[in-house]
């Protein structure tokens, strides 16, 4: 069952709190739409690849990703995106802004999967395991680039 919040009165000064991962919101309808995801209700559903969504916004920024279409713009550089995301987080490399801060040094990162690869450091954790040698890495793309070593595909100039 999803927590249903009062509503505050002040929205903005007293940020609602999910229960499950805590991160905040200004409105309860924005948290309950939020914490429908941790209750793995997904009613939209990609007729495509079958994919579900908890919201149908979420669901037709998906389909993109099948049409192609890139309806999202850079002002600064015309770079086009197909999520609203994706295009907030490219604006980041015009800037110097890096808001997710590691907990343990004193290194940040403009992207979230900046930080989440950067954690290997400080774990050593090597969750990708090459399934052909063994070889193990702590970031998936290193696996990625390593298999050409196996197939002998030379994907880059």
């Amino acid at each position: 069952e999803l927590y249903q919040p009062t509503a505050p009165q002040h929205p903005e000064k007293c940020p609602l709190k999910c229960h499950a991962c805590d991160r905040t919101f200004t409105s309860a309808a924005a948290l309950r739409c939020h914490e429908a995801s941790h209750a793995k209700v997904k009613p939209f559903t990609c007729d495509v690849c079958k994919k579900g969504f908890t919201r149908k916004k979420n669901l037709r920024e998906h389909q993109t990703i099948h049409t192609g279409a890139r309806p999202y713009s850079c002002q600064i550089c015309s770079k086009r995106f197909s999520t609203a995301g994706n295009l907030r987080t490219h604006r980041r490399s015009h800037s110097e802004e890096r808001p997710y801060k590691c907990g343990e040094c004193d290194k940040a990162f403009k992207c979230k999967m900046g930080l989440l690869q950067h954690r290997v450091v400080h774990t050593g954790e090597k969750p990708y395991t090459c399934h052909l040698c063994g070889l193990s890495f702590g970031i998936k793309y290193n696996l990625h680039r390593h298999l050409h070593l196996h197939s002998g595909a030379k994907p880059f100039r």
